[in-house]
């Protein structure tokens, strides 16, 4: 005798399984991809004043244009400077970030981040850093230097 509930149960379980391959195989199709660039940091000579990249760092030629962001990584930091009483009590070093029209604003590095999905990942990206204080001080023995490029990598779905 045959047992239609074990037969439906295993017709079931192999049509799940095809539509999950299926459902695998569309997302393995889709174009994916990332790039990575990176720029010097501008020096910040006084506190709560703005200092600009000295351009943008631009997506790698052949990034298609209608391609979206799905994540971003920023890599940046800035070297501290040695005591010294003429300079301010302390500030925090903060980044605007911006492409396509959007900005964010972090004081830390970003990872993964998904604040700028679905704009185009081959558009060119801005950055500027503050120090943020409550005395507005010139750095004294800085200016303040990065400790590395900004790195900025950028995955993309098409």
């Amino acid at each position: 005798m045959i047992d239609f509930k074990t037969v439906n149960m295993a017709l079931v379980k192999s049509v799940v399984a095809l539509a999950l391959g299926f459902i695998a195989v569309d997302d393995a199709g889709a174009a994916n991809g990332s790039w990575g660039n990176s720029g010097p940091h501008p020096a910040i000579y006084q506190t709560n004043y703005w200092y600009n990249m000295s351009g943008p760092i631009n997506s790698l030629i052949g990034t298609s244009t209608s391609a979206k962001i799905s994540g971003a990584n920023v890599r940046w930091g800035y070297n501290s400077l040695p005591y010294n009483s003429r300079n301010p009590s302390s500030w925090t070093v903060q980044a605007k970030i911006c492409t396509s029209g959007k900005c964010g604003y972090t004081t830390t590095q970003v990872s993964n981040d998904t604040y700028w999905n679905g704009l185009s990942a081959g558009a060119s990206w801005t950055f500027s850093f503050i120090a943020n204080s409550s005395q507005t001080k010139v750095f004294a023995n800085g200016p303040l230097n990065g400790s590395q490029n900004v790195n900025l990598s950028v995955n993309y779905i098409q």
